[in-house]
């Protein structure tokens, strides 16, 4: 579990965290409002340098935007890659429903935005032009399997 969690209340730095998720590639396609509307169904949460976000086999139930900070992913002993600033983690288990398959744990302090399961799914339901963005993350993701792969 995280330290500590806020969640938006249509403050200026939401506006700040909507210019962020814009630049996001998977949800770069989406309009401003669109955007707005993702803020407000998240939440901004600190992770403190060796915390963890999940755990392998932990239920699927949030996405995960790197607004500040570093994350390290693993499965079991073997790294997996890192997440970097304005990259989401947790998104296809989400979407399918399955189990974490990885640990992503803060390589230094690090702050994400957090997203309900359900309420990102009913998002992305509502804006389809989500999943096209998510499915093209996704493929490249895949086409680049010589390097470590970002989850």
């Amino acid at each position: 579990m995280l330290p500590h969690t806020q969640r938006r209340t249509g403050t200026r730095s939401d506006m700040h965290l909507a210019a962020l998720l814009a630049e996001t590639p998977e949800f770069a396609g989406l309009a401003q409002d669109e955007i707005e509307k993702l803020v407000s169904i998240s939440a901004v949460m600190e992770l403190s340098s060796g915390g963890t976000l999940y755990r392998e086999d932990d239920p699927s139930d949030r996405i995960y935007v790197l607004m500040h900070g570093r994350l390290r992913v693993s499965r079991g002993d073997d790294f997996i890659g890192y997440i970097s600033r304005l990259e989401t983690v947790g998104e296809m288990g989400v979407l399918t429903g399955e189990a974490r398959t990885s640990t992503v744990r803060a390589v230094r302090d690090s702050v994400v935005l957090s997203i309900d399961a359900d309420e990102y799914r009913h998002f992305m339901d509502m804006h389809p032009a989500g999943y096209r963005s998510l499915i093209k993350v996704a493929i490249d993701r895949l086409r680049s399997d010589g390097a470590p792969k970002r989850l």
